[in-house]
């Protein structure tokens, strides 16, 4: 009988090895989650407290080195669209990479902790695409942002959230208490509050922990980035008696009729199957349609769940540009004296069309020359854009190579993610140019696609023909199959996915302990 948990209690740490079967392969589990990130440790925690038998699998180690991680890389496919005069060419990537983080807590263990929720209008994308008609944008989602609003509040207490309120969208839901902002960050408020916009405490996965640099993109020295093996893998394997075989690479799943009977992976240079009666699916966006692909038989000759062809498909990325801002009557970088950050919904949605969210982060910055430049007689802080990524048919992850191992990427710029990329950093600047000199980092014609917010190639819906899963995060075609990560989004919001994926998967896990 697992002991019970509760949500938003402080992490605690436990030495997985003593939760690692013997015998994996003789068992028939409730639930086999693959892969240990925001989306599958979430659900594995809340099905083991739930009272299932859980194993997890996953790719990486057990041991958590300060500064290292396990990295995959799909390789880059960019295609790009031309027009009849050569100067306004879209940019060709020729080569680049969607990075997949193969450890426990998966890409959590380095990412910058911002934990936002969409907003309601989310919920119905296209309206707001200027009427992009290539876009496959669906009209709604399948489920409202009242089904998931309860959700995000669980999520949100899981991952310890510290912030405050954004008076653009408020919640109502109180967040836990953000540290006192220092005089720089009060400052850096009251001048965003004087142009007319309306800044709050960015909503951050983090403890008030001594020392805190805010581990920007690296790995936190610290018990402070409350990721995804923290708050919820570590529970899971404490408390409520789940599994875990490490080092175990899931390469294809195999099915009899409309259900999935067991995984084939790989593990030390051995095969080995594993057996359950239900399948979490959440190794990424990018390498969950992968696997599914992979996953062939007479029922599935096109890939298990594919017989839409839209496994893979809808890839979404996000733009985030850095913005340097500087301040008067200030000195130096001031992101690494803020305490908390900021945060700034104005620009959402920009005249029916949207565009996404601005913010600072409360952490030392490396981001180039540029910033000396601008630093010079004046305080800077850099500030980052989270642009809404539309999705496209043609926009997807394939087998790549004799193995597939981690597949190919296919992206078109779309012309017109350019145009509201742009249209987010002139609006900004228009804001607040009477008091500050502003200056994007970007390179012209670049943009700055951001890789580890890729989302979309499974989505969900009502339609089958349209999507890979129902309401439900179920593949349509199967019986036993959940996909839980940022895969199942229809449209890509403007800000980060973590916490609607950790919200989505509580509902979702909710759902299978009802149902199974």
């Amino acid at each position: 009988m697992s002991k019970s948990h509760h949500y938003g209690q402080e992490p605690c740490l436990v030495d997985v090895q003593d939760q690692v079967p013997d015998d994996p392969g003789d068992h028939v589990w409730d639930v086999v989650v693959i892969g240990t990130g925001v989306g599958g440790a979430t659900a594995g925690l809340n099905l083991a407290r739930l009272g299932r038998r859980v194993l997890f699998l996953e790719r990486g180690h057990l041991s958590r080195q300060t500064n290292s991680a396990t990295w995959l890389e799909c390789r880059g496919n960019v295609l790009a669209a031309r027009s009849a005069k050569p100067q306004e060419c879209l940019s060709v990537v020729e080569t680049a990479t969607i990075p997949v983080a193969c450890e426990l807590g998966g890409s959590t263990t380095v990412f910058g902790m911002m934990m936002e929720r969409l907003r309601a209008v989310d919920f119905t994308p296209y309206r707001f695409s200027s009427g992009v008609s290539s876009t496959s944008l669906p009209n709604e989602w399948p489920i409202k942002y009242e089904e998931l609003e309860p959700y995000y509040r669980k999520a949100e207490e899981l991952f310890r959230v510290r912030g405050t309120e954004d008076p653009l969208a408020p919640s109502g839901v109180p967040l836990l208490e953000p540290p006192p902002p220092s005089i720089v960050e009060r400052h850096i408020r009251d001048t965003l509050l004087q142009c007319g916009l309306h800044p709050y405490r960015l909503h951050y996965a983090c403890e008030s922990a001594e020392g805190c640099d805010g581990c920007y993109q690296r790995k936190c020295p610290h018990a402070c980035r409350n990721d995804a093996r923290r708050v919820c893998l570590s529970p899971a394997l404490a408390t409520h008696g789940a599994h875990i075989l490490p080092d175990c690479q899931a390469v294809k799943l195999t099915a009899v009729g409309r259900a999935v009977r067991e995984v084939l992976c790989v593990k030390n240079g051995s095969q080995i199957a594993i057996r359950g009666r239900i399948f979490v699916l959440a190794l990424s966006a990018s390498l969950t349609p992968i696997l599914l692909l992979r996953s062939t038989s007479n029922l599935f000759p096109n890939g298990l769940g594919n017989n839409s062809d839209m496994v893979g498909r809808n890839l979404m990325l996000h733009v985030s540009d850095t913005i340097l801002v500087k301040f008067r009557d200030q000195r130096g970088c001031l992101n690494e004296v803020a305490r908390h950050g900021q945060c700034l919904n104005d620009f959402y949605v920009c005249n029916g069309t949207k565009l996404g969210n601005l913010h600072m982060h409360a952490a030392t910055l490396a981001i180039g020359e540029s910033e000396q430049v601008l630093s010079n007689d004046g305080g800077t802080a850099a500030f980052h854009t989270i642009v809404e990524d539309f999705p496209y048919l043609e926009n997807r992850l394939m087998l790549g190579g004799n193995s597939g191992d981690e597949g190919f990427w296919q992206y078109r710029y779309p012309q017109e993610l350019r145009a509201r990329s742009e249209m987010l950093v002139r609006a900004f600047t228009s804001a607040v140019g009477q008091k500050c000199e502003v200056q994007c980092l970007r390179e012209p014609g670049v943009l700055n696609l951001n890789r580890g917010h890729a989302c979309g190639t499974c989505r969900f819906g009502d339609e089958p023909k349209s999507s890979v899963l129902d309401r439900n995060n179920r593949i349509h075609d199967v019986d036993n199959v959940y996909v839980v990560d940022g895969s199942f989004f229809p449209s890509s919001g403007g800000v980060g996915p973590s916490l609607t994926i950790a919200a989505n998967s509580l509902r979702v896990s909710d759902v299978i302990a009802r149902q199974h």
